[in-house]
């Protein structure tokens, strides 16, 4: 039974904090504040105003005036269960529940608004008690999170009946404590470090698999749905045996599905990207995003012949952008500091295929050091990729670290559909006029998103390939097409969103950037630029890293090939690297590198902050 609970209107009262209340059962509970007595009642501690001043429905809203100023509220919460908790807002608020049984605590939490309305912002954290056997506290806190005042009306607390599940996760309870603690110390960083990241044995409907969790930031773990890598020693589905199940939000809902769909639809390849229903332990299940990963012969799957993912190094970024926002500002030369390996990364260490990995990374790296880089790509491809990214704003995938690669049989590098958006669309705000138009971003766009990609739109016969796709995508009649052949994939995967989230999808946001497209086409000029290529000349020496542990875990590593040890020292200082076996020691400059030779085995160690700390020593293709 669904029960709307009315409330009474009294007049505008300042609230203190009040005593423990009565647990509320929610099927279906809505607070719309339109009663001081009521609020008393089901509240365990509230601060703030019942205000006339501004409201969302009703004549009465809840004003917070500072910061960290809340309204909590005791739960009955059932375990096996997914709960959603919403509320409109105006200001910066955090909704945050905490789930506990005798042992094992989880909280999450939700701050981004997809939906809108006269001035307001509507929130909502879904919650999945599937963890427990039972719950034995469950609290939900509204918190206001800026110094100023904010106001939230129409809060809900609801089950969501949902019985269809596409994926059923079974974890032992041994695994689930397990994996609750790594996901709970996870949390604690703004990224997710690779020590949390263990696998977890589980099965799959049916089938034993392992689990771990997934994505760089932590905005994949610090809601009530997770984002999983699941492995499994046969396929899952089809003949895919690594997918990840990853919160929509992350990737922006729909969008992504759409930016990926269309690629697909231009021969791009592409990772299957579909919005399914997962469950754990029997629980009811979650709405989240299926995504084919880049292992096992994934090339060999969408092309029929055989060639290795390639990727750029990216973890050493992650704690240098943790550490740069509460420390003085670094500066890192981050490319230089990167290195090119792939996925199936043993598979391609050995044999003709590591022959195969070494032609395509140089490849790569001619791409992305080389000011005449035409001859390398497949023109067609990369100009309709940009196209789409142009139209569907999908640019997240355009920063270094986030692209990935193959080269064809042809000899040409062809892009990846991949990862073009983030959670409430942050990304498509980057470049302030038509992608490409180097006129008008250059200058403007974050500088990690401004890459060596850049060196395209400054060669003639590129730019005209590409203005000829952007004149296509921007076409409302050729968009109509693209668009109707996935048309009733659209609608049935945001049905499966809708059954979770108050989320509203049409396609309109695209014929709007097409229009603006058209307008932007009548002015480009990349004339300029023309010949200019040499500007994103790579610079090694230009880091400012201090010498500590964040900085020498990171971006003090060793390369090995052909019996030669190459040391790279991204940090600002000398340092010394000895090996304890031989008493052999060598100095590596401030940002700069030492080759030496290479006897295979040899470890190799520096001393900083009273621990000695090993150097990875790797053999993948190194960009300085």
């Amino acid at each position: 039974m669904r029960d709307k609970i009315f409330l009474i209107l009294f007049p505008v009262v300042l609230l203190g904090c009040t005593s423990k209340s009565n647990t509320i059962n929610p099927r279906k509970f809505i607070l719309d504040f339109e009663s001081k007595s009521y609020l008393d009642s089901v509240s365990i501690s509230h601060s703030g105003i019942l205000t006339k001043d501004t409201f969302f429905k009703g004549n009465t809203s809840f004003a917070l005036f500072n910061n960290n100023a809340n309204l909590k509220l005791n739960l009955n919460f059932k375990a096996k269960k997914i709960y959603k908790v919403s509320c409109w807002k105006k200001g910066k608020i955090k909704i945050t529940t905490l789930i506990e049984n005798r042992k094992e605590k989880i909280t999450v939490k939700e701050s981004l608004s997809y939906k809108h309305d006269n001035g307001w912002d509507k929130i909502e954290l879904l919650i999945n008690t599937s963890w427990f056997d039972t719950i034995e506290k469950a609290i939900v806190c509204v918190e206001n999170m800026q110094n100023k005042k904010v106001w939230i009306d129409d809060l809900i607390i609801e089950e969501v009946l949902e019985e269809n599940t596409e994926f059923s996760f079974q974890i032992k309870k041994k695994s689930v404590k397990k994996l609750i603690s790594l996901r709970n110390k996870a949390t604690h960083s703004s990224y997710i470090k690779s020590k949390y990241k263990k696998k977890i044995k589980a099965k799959l409907n049916g089938e034993s698999v392992t689990i771990k969790l997934k994505g760089d930031w932590t905005d994949h773990i610090l809601s009530g749905i997770w984002s999983f890598k699941t492995y499994g020693s046969s396929p899952i589905i089809q003949d895919l045996k690594t997918l990840t199940f990853q919160n929509v939000k992350t990737r922006n809902l729909l969008k992504e599905w759409t930016f990926i769909k269309l690629c697909k639809e231009a021969g791009i390849a592409s990772p299957k990207y579909d919005i399914v229903s997962v469950s754990i332990n029997g629980g009811t299940p979650y709405v989240c995003a299926l995504e084919e990963d880049f292992s096992n012969d994934f090339i060999l799957r969408k092309r029929a012949y055989s060639a290795p993912v390639l990727r750029l190094y990216e973890d050493f970024l992650f704690p240098h952008w943790a550490y740069d926002w509460t420390n003085k500002k670094v500066k890192i030369p981050a490319i230089n500091h990167s290195y090119i390996y792939c996925y199936e990364g043993e598979k391609y260490s050995n044999g003709s295929f590591k022959t195969k990995f070494h032609q395509d990374a140089l490849k790569l790296k001619e791409f992305i050091k080389e000011k005449s880089i035409i001859h390398l790509i497949d023109k067609e491809k990369w100009a309709e990729f940009f196209a789409i990214q142009a139209l569907t704003k999908s640019y997240h995938n355009l920063t270094w670290h986030n692209t990935r690669w193959f080269v064809n049989d042809k000899g040409l590098l062809e892009p990846i559909a991949y990862d073009g958006n983030t959670q409430n669309g942050e990304a498509e705000n980057w470049f302030g006029g038509l992608f490409g138009d180097l006129n008008r971003y250059l200058n403007n766009g974050p500088s990690v998103a401004i890459n060596f990609t850049n060196k395209l739109f400054m060669n003639s016969e590129f730019m005209t390939i590409y203005i000829e796709k952007l004149y296509q995508y921007s076409n409302e009649s050729f968009l109509k097409e693209r668009l109707q052949n996935f048309s009733n994939e659209m609608e049935i995967s945001l049905k499966k969103i809708q059954k979770y989230y108050d989320y509203d999808y049409n396609t309109d946001y695209l014929y709007k950037s097409a229009k603006q497209i058209r307008e932007d086409l009548k002015k480009i000029d990349n004339s300029a630029w023309v010949g200019k290529e040499h500007i994103f000349k790579l610079d090694f020496k230009s880091g400012t890293a201090p010498l500590n542990k964040i900085y020498a875990k990171n971006l003090i590593r060793g390369y090995y090939n052909e019996g030669n040890l190459t040391f790279i020292n991204g940090t600002s200082k000398q340092i010394k690297a000895y090996n304890i076996k031989n008493k052999k020691e060598h100095y590596i400059s401030a940002n700069g590198d030492l080759k030496i030779k290479y006897i295979n085995g040899e470890k190799w160690f520096i001393h900083i902050e009273n621990d000695e700390i090993e150097i990875p020593i790797i053999s993948w293709i190194p960009l300085n």
